[in-house]
């Protein structure tokens, strides 16, 4: 509706429309440019520094950081422009973006419900749901073939144009129970579909690769003997019902002198 105001008010005036799109475009440009910047910082932190200690055996200086991050930010300005041909093929623009929020944030609020409110949840476990969630919403999401949207009913009353139709031509119109029922439901209902996946099987993974001792769960402990919480991990009615479990239990000389340095 603004561009469609804009040409009917200001197209008269040379230059207005063009100001007015060059506009829109800025505060566009520096929406992106910071997400995509965002973006490269916490790949370089989270994923890059880690996996070059792991490889090299040393931090990765401050100097060899400019590459990698620049790089980075020009392989999410590409997923950017993709996303955008992309959202081309999914009809309006409010399921376009529900849709990807929907199989991208739905896992994400799955990541840090395993985290906060359960403490058997482990990095690989979560992982592993958190992959198989992107995984499945991607393919509901952005698959098919989908049933095309129903249309209302409307009347021709008091139309007054005759057409005649010598040939009438064979289709074959399929009926909506064709469809996977998974390919039926509504883009609403993406986030809490994903959420409910990567909470499940981020759980039951963790369980399994705990079992087969895969994964420690080391890193909600503040102790080497796996005894002291890091409450601040966890909501506040689980962090204090942990507090009032531990409180009561006894450790031998040796541990608590460690467990006085923490």
């Amino acid at each position: 509706m603004m561009p469609l105001f804009v040409i009917d008010t200001m197209g008269k005036y040379p230059g207005l429309a063009g100001l007015f799109v060059s506009g829109i475009f800025s505060g566009s440009l520096s929406t992106v440019s910071s997400s995509v910047s965002s973006l490269a910082a916490v790949t370089l932190e989270d994923y890059l520094k880690p996996a070059y200690m792991l490889v090299m055996k040393k931090p990765m200086l401050e100097t060899n950081t400019t590459l990698p991050s620049k790089i980075m930010a020009c392989f999410y300005g590409l997923v950017c422009v993709g996303l955008a041909f992309l959202a081309g093929s999914l009809g309006g623009v409010l399921q376009a973006s529900l849709t990807i929020f929907g199989v991208v944030g739905g896992p994400l609020l799955g990541v840090f419900t395993l985290g906060m409110f359960t403490t058997k949840a482990n990095q690989k476990g979560v992982i592993s749901g958190f992959l198989l969630g992107l995984v499945f919403g991607f393919s509901v999401g952005f698959g098919g073939p989908k049933p095309p949207p129903p249309v209302l009913d409307f009347s021709i009353d008091g139309c007054i144009n005759n057409a005649t139709i010598t040939s009438i031509p064979s289709t074959h119109t399929v009926q909506i129970e064709e469809y996977l029922w998974l390919y039926r439901v509504s883009y609403l209902w993406y986030p809490v579909m994903c959420f409910v996946i990567t909470l499940v099987l981020g759980y039951v993974l963790s369980l399994i690769y705990e079992v087969l001792k895969l994964d420690n769960n080391m890193r909600i402990y503040k102790d080497n003997y796996k005894l002291v919480i890091n409450y601040d991990l966890f909501i506040p009615p689980l962090a204090k019902r942990l507090r009032s479990k531990n409180s009561n239990v006894k450790f031998d000389p040796e541990v608590n002198k460690e467990l006085n340095e923490y």
